[in-house]
């Protein structure tokens, strides 16, 4: 299964930059933390260092596509999933191989341009209100 709380929180902080700062990844990776049985912390370090490499490469580009956007949500993806992958291994969490994780990065990065264009339909929504 795609980690879908990231897919949204990489989606909302790609499409709306000024709706959610860095220090949101830790409540939101603590409730993950705490619903995937992932050892508590993986996910608030991993999702607060991707936001604030998306931070760092926001203030170095002026003009952003949606191509941008998706190469930074990949890249995101892959440290997130890889370095969860790493925190369950150093904690015993059995001999899970990248192997057999890459599927559910593929997934995740195909199904990213979906939660986006579903994120932009509800803030449209809301916009429009």
């Amino acid at each position: 299964m795609p980690p879908f709380g990231l897919l949204l929180l990489l989606a909302w902080r790609l499409l709306r930059p000024d709706l959610w700062r860095a220090w949101i990844a830790l409540p939101l990776g603590l409730f993950d933390d705490m619903m995937s049985g992932q050892p508590v912390g993986s996910a608030m370090f991993l999702w607060t260092v991707a936001l604030m490499g998306i931070d760092a490469v926001e203030h170095r580009m002026v003009w952003r596509g949606y191509r941008q956007d998706w190469l930074i949500a990949t890249l995101a993806i892959i440290v997130c999933i890889s370095g969860g992958l790493f925190f369950a291994r150093i904690t015993g969490g059995g001999n899970v191989t990248l192997f057999l994780v890459a599927p559910q990065m593929v997934w995740t990065i195909l199904l990213f341009p979906f939660v986006v264009r579903q994120c932009a339909r509800i803030d449209r929504w809301r916009v429009m209100a």
